[in-house]
């Protein structure tokens, strides 16, 4: 029989060979789906499913959905964060275009055909309604 520390030793070796083997699966999604955004960055992931080479590919090496889903959401985030900030174009925001001229306008001519009465000057005295 195996003493406990080399019994413990063991186990450590198998638990961390499983931790490297878990990962395979993982790193071969990241791999796959960078590959694919930086060809096609638009990729979405039913489209993928629905190809029968991705879901052999994806049986072959033990990727699930989720690890592929996740796998496309870093790489996109990966593809984004790698634009350069000069390549994006900022539009300023719209304003209202200011008047250039500062000097007053000229009232209209009364050439202009209309000839505009604002009220007579005269003065009415206020009378009692029952006189009108």
């Amino acid at each position: 029989m195996q003493s406990h520390k080399e019994f413990g030793a063991s186990i450590g070796k198998s638990l961390v060979e499983a931790e490297a083997g878990a990962d395979v699966p993982r790193v071969a999604a990241a791999q796959f789906a960078s590959a694919l955004v930086a060809e096609h960055p638009s990729v979405k992931l039913p489209t993928l499913l629905a190809n029968s080479n991705v879901r052999t590919w994806m049986s072959d090496a033990r990727v699930s959905e989720s690890m592929l889903r996740m796998a496309l959401t870093n790489a996109r985030k990966i593809s984004r964060e790698n634009v350069r900030q000069k390549d994006i174009v900022r539009v300023p925001p719209r304003s209202r275009k200011k008047p250039t001229v500062e000097v007053e306008a000229k009232p209209a001519s009364q050439a202009s055909g209309r000839k505009i009465d604002l009220g007579s000057t005269e003065l009415i005295p206020n009378r009692s309604l029952d006189l009108l």
